[in-house]
C-alpha cells in the first residue's frame, strides 16, 4: 500500500513537471464578439422565452466558428466599462441582423453605440479593430455614424427577389471594387437579391 502511495505521488509530480516544462502552444485563431439583442415580438411567442430577455442566433455563431474563429457573446444592457473591457480581449465585433429598435435604452442599439464609439477611438489611435454589421447591424452602423437621433430608415416590408442596383462610386467601395463585370451585369439584370426586410436606409 505504501508503494502504491509513493508511486501515485511520483506520477502526480511528474505530470506537474511535464505540464510546467512543456512548450507553450498559442492559439492564434481570432476571437470575435457577437452582440446579443432583445427578443423581438415574434420570438417572444416561442416556448420558454419568457425566461430570457436577449439572444444570439446560433447561425451567426456557427458561421464564425466555421470560418476558423472563436466566439464570445457580448450582452446588452451593460455599462460602458463592460464593453471597454471585453473589447480589450477580442479581435473584432459582429453586429448581427434581427429585429430591434434603435430608440430604446439598455438594448441592442445602445450597446452597439458603445462598441461603435470605442472601436472608432481604437482605430483613430492606430489600433485596428473591425466592426462588421449584417442587415440590422449595418443599418445601426449607418445610423450611429449619422447620429443615433437621426434614424434614416424607412419602412419597406419587402419579401421578394429584386435586381441589385449599383450606385455611383461603388468601384471605390471595399465590397464591390473588384467585382467582375460578368457578375455585376448578372446582378443588375436578374432578380438575384433576396429582400426579407422591414426597413431600408433612405438616401435622402
Amino acid at each position: 500500500m505504501k508503494f502504491v502511495s509513493v508511486l501515485c505521488i511520483i506520477l502526480l509530480r511528474w505530470d506537474y513537471i511535464r505540464t510546467v516544462l512543456a512548450p507553450k502552444v498559442f492559439n492564434e485563431r481570432p476571437i470575435v464578439g457577437i452582440l446579443a439583442q432583445e427578443l423581438s415580438t415574434i420570438s417572444i411567442s416561442y416556448k420558454h422565452n419568457e425566461k430570457f430577455n436577449s439572444y444570439i442566433a446560433a447561425s451567426y455563431v456557427k458561421s464564425i466558428e466555421a470560418a476558423g474563429a472563436r466566439v464570445v457573446p457580448i450582452m446588452i444592457g451593460k455599462s460602458r466599462t463592460y464593453y471597454k473591457n471585453i473589447m480589450r480581449k477580442i479581435n473584432g465585433v459582429l453586429l448581427p441582423g434581427g429585429a430591434a429598435y434603435f430608440n430604446t435604452s439598455n438594448g441592442y442599439a445602445e450597446a452597439g453605440q458603445h462598441i461603435f464609439e470605442l472601436a472608432k477611438t481604437l482605430n483613430d489611435a492606430g489600433d485596428y479593430f473591425p466592426v462588421y454589421g449584417v442587415c440590422l447591424g449595418f443599418e445601426l452602423l449607418i445610423s450611429l455614424d449619422l447620429g443615433r437621433d437621426k434614424d434614416s430608415r424607412i419602412i419597406c416590408n419587402s419579401h421578394q427577389n429584386v435586381p441589385l442596383h449599383f450606385t455611383p462610386g461603388y468601384r471605390q467601395s471595399k465590397m464591390f471594387r473588384n467585382i467582375p463585370t460578368i457578375y455585376q451585369n448578372y446582378c443588375k439584370e436578374n432578380h438575384c437579391l433576396l429582400m426579407l426586410i422591414i426597413h431600408v436606409l433612405s438616401t435622402k
